[in-house]
């Protein structure tokens, strides 16, 4: 039998990508918020989650504004060198294909230039 929607989920998934997406006077993180996280936090399940993601407009905008946060949280982390660009670019990587999934087309657009490890000025979509 498939979970019953409630509006408070919206409220509780962006909590979720805001707990995963500050940081913490330093400290590393040892994982990213993502919506499998969050169905593992609160024992939804992902199919579930992504059906939401789809059918209600206040879970998907709420995913939506997590997904900012995760965004910013990996500019921040390239910037001081807490996140390698490379993990960040397969992180957006990952959400470009879950946009194309869902919406047919990408988010948003990511220009990052970084020294050192690949080519400077590498366009990456997500």
């Amino acid at each position: 039998m498939r979970p019953k929607y409630k509006k408070e989920y919206s409220r509780e998934l962006l909590e979720f990508f805001k707990s995963y997406t500050v940081w913490d006077g330093g400290k590393k993180r040892t994982e990213l918020a993502s919506l499998a996280g969050f169905s593992r936090y609160s024992g939804l399940p992902l199919e579930e989650l992504e059906r939401w993601c789809l059918e209600k407009p206040d879970f998907a905008a709420a995913y939506r504004l997590g997904r900012e946060y995760l965004l910013q949280y990996l500019i921040d982390g390239v910037f001081n060198g807490s996140v390698p660009p490379q993990t960040a670019k397969l992180l957006l990587e990952i959400e470009k294909e879950r946009d194309a999934k869902w919406t047919g087309e990408s988010a948003f657009e990511l220009k990052i230039s970084y020294q050192g490890g690949g080519d400077a000025d590498e366009r990456v979509k997500s």
